[in-house]
């Protein structure tokens, strides 16, 4: 099997959202120590990657529009020092926060070729944007948006975050008719989730699980009622702009992941890279190992993976042989129970319980 995906994770962010619970640090000036660092790790496994075969190209984090024009321009040769050219990737995607995006870095990033923005939005509420920590407020988000349209960037996401404390489904309604109205491409709905190490988890914030629910499936009839296909529990798109490189994960494709955090998935293995950023960037400048854990998957994670990942997808999954053989009975189970439909060989969870899947998921595994 081809590898079909990479993934860069830029660690860097000006200030870490009350929620987050991703690897990345602010101390900006360790930019270009990193950047050094990826570039060795980029060239160590060059040989691993077939250019002609890579079909996305995410660049992820933290925050890479924190880097100024100058480091995001050498993080761009440096990509394609290694991968070939960016606008011969079918998919190349790189994460924006409206603070941090100029006109200068966005004709950069035009210019070398990627071809899909993820914008951060979260909220179109002011109060809530504040709440969540976030450094832009709604003005700021709409003149960036503007901004990549005008420089004819077709393929957008935004990212929703709901289930915000104090929240009610009046502001949820605003912020979903505002975003049809921008007719973004591609929307990325996320429930809150509260993580212990973040500044919510360590502030004992909790949220409405039945509010969270009626959240859910409310957005998940506005977007469908406006033209939306949900293709995947959390994500939404029009017609021929779902994600390749998420697509690659759920079809447990193949994939590269650089940086600290990074995680890996090629001929039956997987593996993480260190999370310390300094850590990382001090063992590659030694020729160092920067990976923190390494396992070879058995048959059984093989099909547990193919499954579960197969299932977030609405659409469900065609079980083979095999499949059908392992899971046969724990599949009966949920049937009878009422969560999942059964068409021949194919399954999928029903709608009503998406927002529930986790259990299903855990349920189904061998």
């Amino acid at each position: 099997m081809p590898l079909d995906s990479i993934y860069i994770h830029i660690p860097f962010c000006k200030k870490k959202c009350n929620y987050c619970d991703f690897n990345s640090i602010s101390n900006l000036t360790l930019i270009d120590d990193f950047l050094n660092a990826l570039a060795l790790e980029l060239k160590k496994n060059s040989a691993k990657i077939n250019k002609n075969h890579i079909r996305s190209l995410y660049i992820g984090g933290g925050t890479p529009s924190a880097l100024d024009e100058k480091q995001l321009k050498t993080l761009f040769m440096k990509i394609e020092d290694n991968l070939g050219e960016i606008n011969k990737i079918k998919e190349s995607v790189i994460e924006i926060n409206p603070e941090s995006l100029s006109e200068e870095k966005l004709k950069l990033i035009r210019d070398f070729g990627i071809n899909r923005i993820s914008l951060g939005l979260q909220s179109t509420s002011d109060r809530f944007l504040n709440y969540l920590g976030r450094l832009s407020n709604y003005d700021k988000f709409l003149k960036s948006y503007e901004l990549i349209r005008k420089y004819n960037f077709k393929n957008v996401n935004l990212d929703l975050i709901f289930a915000v404390p104090s929240q009610k489904m009046e502001d949820l309604e605003k912020d979903l008719l505002n975003i049809v109205r921008l007719r973004p491409e591609h929307i990325s709905a996320y429930c809150l989730e509260i993580h212990e190490n973040t500044y919510f988890g360590k502030n004992k914030i909790f949220i409405d699980e039945e509010l969270s629910r009626d959240m859910y499936y409310h957005i998940v009839n506005f977007l469908t009622d406006n033209g939306y296909l949900h293709y995947e529990i959390s994500n939404f798109s029009l017609n021929g702009f779902e994600s390749i490189h998420n697509l690659n994960y759920w079809n447990c494709g193949q994939y590269l992941g650089f940086g600290p955090s990074a995680c890996s998935h090629m001929d039956n293995c997987r593996w993480k890279n260190m999370d310390d950023v300094y850590g990382y960037i001090d063992n590659m400048n030694k020729g160092e190992d920067i990976i923190s854990f390494k396992e070879r998957l058995t048959n059984r994670d093989i099909l547990n993976e193919r499954l579960i990942l197969g299932l977030r997808q609405i659409k469900g999954i065609e079980l083979d042989g095999e499949l059908f053989i392992k899971f046969k009975y724990n599949i009966e189970k949920l049937f009878k129970s009422g969560y999942i439909d059964i068409e021949g060989r194919h399954i999928k969870i029903k709608k009503d319980f998406l927002f529930t899947s986790n259990f299903i998921l855990s349920e189904i595994m061998l």
